[in-house]
């Protein structure tokens, strides 16, 4: 019962097209960031909104995750180096503007 009610509100909301389409701003908005900052960030992966990305100790991943936190985005660290964000499937293209501006300012103040 419980399968078939979220079947139907994923096709009803149409959120795989949702997924697809916050998945390619978070792509392309964590590239940019990667690029904005090459000593901090580095080897960002993923697929879909399943991302991660390393930091260059685990002393700056840990900062980087309290600081975000603080800024009211749930993230969690993976192994020594890596962040990840697994968000939910209403996870939109806004927030993963919202997540990338919140992400971006907290690496200026490294």
């Amino acid at each position: 019962m419980l399968l078939e009610e979220t079947v139907k509100v994923i096709k009803r909301d149409n959120l795989l097209e949702v997924v697809k389409d916050s998945a390619d701003a978070l792509e392309e908005g964590l590239l940019d960031i990667q690029n904005s900052f090459p000593k901090l960030i580095s080897n960002s992966r993923g697929r879909g909104t399943f991302r991660a990305f390393d930091l260059p100790t685990t002393e700056s991943r840990d900062k980087f995750i309290n600081e975000i936190r603080n800024a009211g985005v749930q993230m969690g660290g993976s192994g020594t180096h890596s962040v990840r964000l697994r968000p939910a499937l209403i996870f939109q293209r806004h927030h993963a503007e919202q997540f990338l501006d919140i992400a971006t300012s907290v690496l200026k103040k490294f």
